[in-house]
């Protein structure tokens, strides 16, 4: 029950009166905050409805969630987050490979090239909370509702049309995002490729909530690890992880996938041995277009004389 009656009030003035039976749900409160605090303004010509989604999903206890995603332009991160929860353990293990680097033309100005292999804990009561929060918001909407265009025809009748266009603003400052969820059984529960967004999540909102989910998805677990403290993986026990994802399937079927995978390869080029050669060789490029295998092949060879310029 809400024991505030300001919290009650804006609830009321924010909430359409079928959502008030919803406000003793935390995670329903904060799911319509969030989706408010977003939500493009109203206009003359057209307004906006927040449609929040309903009760949280029935899950699979044994669950994987891969948050796969590129941040930065000329001086960049490529990061692969890695959550695995397991029926009957009480910690989820959060795992995190990130390796940084910088286009060419921009290297005086760059940090060098880095890489981190890591791993954290979660309790599995707070990553459930998390997801909960976050599927509910990739689940709501925000739909336009245009105000009509009316003309009156000389027998009578009335012709109503929408009216007013949308566009959405990109930046160069956009990343990307993979989100995969499954289950224990490699069964898709949810996959998603979109955009990290740079700047006011209102500009990118106008044509809909659907261009904005998966950030939106992304930034709860983001915001939540930023208290968490990640301690290193040894090279070995990094190269079997690293091996053990490039025999994995693709994620999506994008061009995104190109960076998931060539994480792997350029962070096996920095320290990993013999054993992750014929792998680098084998593994699959199954869903690449043409041009994003040419540049995954270039990174694999790399990486081999990496790595056997190291053992010699």
């Amino acid at each position: 029950m809400l024991k505030t009656p300001i919290l009650f009030f804006i609830l009321v003035v924010l909430s359409p009166s079928h959502l008030l039976a919803q406000h003793s749900d935390p995670v329903a409160v904060a799911v319509l905050k969030k989706l408010n605090s977003i939500k493009p303004e109203d206009t003359d010509e057209r307004s906006y409805v927040i449609k929040p989604a309903g009760k949280r999903r029935n899950l699979p206890q044994n669950l994987t969630l891969d948050l796969v995603y590129k941040i930065g332009h000329y001086e960049w991160d490529i990061v692969a987050l890695r959550f695995e929860r397991n029926k009957g353990q009480p910690i989820v293990s959060v795992t995190r490979i990130v390796y940084g680097s910088f286009l060419s033309f921009w290297k005086p100005y760059a940090r060098p090239e880095y890489h981190q292999v890591n791993r954290a804990r979660m309790t599995v009561s707070e990553f459930d909370g998390l997801l909960d929060y976050a599927l509910r918001l990739y689940e709501s909407r925000i739909e336009e509702e245009r105000e009509p265009e009316c003309v009156t025809r000389n027998d009578g009748s009335v012709s109503c049309t929408g009216v007013g266009s949308s566009s959405i603003s990109m930046s160069s400052g956009d990343g990307s995002i993979l989100i995969g969820l499954r289950s224990s059984k490699a069964k898709p529960v949810l996959t998603e490729s979109g955009t990290l967004h740079a700047g006011d999540l209102r500009e990118r909102a106008v044509t809909g909530i659907e261009y904005v989910r998966g950030y939106l998805f992304w930034e709860v677990f983001i915001d939540a690890l930023k208290e968490y403290k990640f301690d290193p993986i040894g090279n070995k026990e990094a190269e079997d992880i690293l091996v053990g994802r490039l025999s994995e399937p693709q994620l999506v079927a994008d061009y995104r996938d190109y960076y998931r995978r060539s994480l792997y390869v350029k962070i096996l080029g920095r320290l990993g041995t013999v054993a992750a050669i014929l792998p680098l060789k084998s593994f699959s490029r199954v869903g690449l277009e043409t041009n994003w295998i040419e540049h995954l092949n270039e990174d694999v060879v790399i990486s081999i004389e990496n790595i056997e310029s190291r053992v010699k």
